[in-house]
């Protein structure tokens, strides 16, 4: 498991979507557990 990278600071949305595109999300996930508590119906 290869440790977690830091999110950049963006300066537009379209600067964002092209990083997003460009890399994988589970590179930059940081210790994100669900919470069921906001999954309620």
């Amino acid at each position: 498991m290869s440790k977690n990278k830091k999110i950049p600071k963006f300066k537009t949305e379209a600067e964002e979507r092209k990083f997003w595109e460009a890399n994988n999300s589970d590179d930059y996930v940081i210790g994100i557990k669900p919470s069921w508590s906001l999954c309620l119906i």
